[in-house]
């Protein structure tokens, strides 16, 4: 529950940790990787990402990507509301 409140900031955790590990121009281990391990990897960063998820709702914090977004749309919120 806690990694679906904070879904695009999982989302794009998981994205940048998957382009720094799999592509040929960054660390290159997709390409020798066997299907288990694949599977192990995808598993593993879901986990740190869930992982993070729950840290964040125990301090009672929103998702790093959720809170830019809703400045992004919304703006500041007034100085009475904070």
């Amino acid at each position: 529950m806690a990694l679906g409140r904070r879904s695009l900031s999982g989302y794009l955790a998981q994205s940048v940790v998957f382009v720094g590990l799999l592509p040929a121009w960054t660390l290159g281990l997709g390409a020798g990787l066997p299907l288990w391990a694949a599977t192990l990897c995808g598993a593993g960063v879901w986990l740190l990402t869930v992982v993070a998820a729950v840290v964040s709702r125990q301090r009672g914090r929103r998702g790093p990507a959720e809170v830019l977004l809703r400045r992004l749309t919304y703006g500041r919120a007034p100085a009475a509301a904070r």
